[in-house]
């Protein structure tokens, strides 16, 4: 079942921003974004999250996004599985964006990867 967290932002803007996991058509999963300015009436083109997410295989795995802000800035938290390359298991990982969710920075690990996976957060 896929997770969808939406955030209102604030701090000199009105925006909403709504995160995703996203299925592709090889299976693989992505933490997909997208945000309005207008309270809905049209949204910006679909953004990803995760570090590769067009590019990614299918043995790359994102879910269970959550999304946090403070002014301009938006923390997405997540479980990525096989990520970073090389590592086998699900990693929680947390990337940032400094413009209301317009970009993302890289994503990061913040522990190490898991043989399970627990959508509670």
């Amino acid at each position: 079942r896929p997770a969808v967290h939406a955030v209102a932002l604030s701090g000199g803007s009105t925006r909403w921003l709504v995160a995703w996991e996203a299925v592709g058509s090889n299976s693989d999963s992505d933490i997909a974004t997208v945000y309005s300015d207008n309270n809905g009436a049209t949204w910006s083109a679909l953004g990803y999250v995760n570090d590769g997410a067009l590019v990614d295989g299918a043995d790359n795995h994102d879910r269970g996004v959550a999304l946090a802000s403070h002014g301009g800035v938006v923390i997405a938290v997540w479980y990525a599985m096989s990520w970073p390359r090389g590592r086998t298991g699900w990693t929680l990982a947390v990337a940032r964006s400094s413009d209301y969710g317009a970009s993302w920075g890289r994503a990061h690990a913040l522990h190490a990867a898991s043989s399970s996976y627990s959508p509670d957060m």
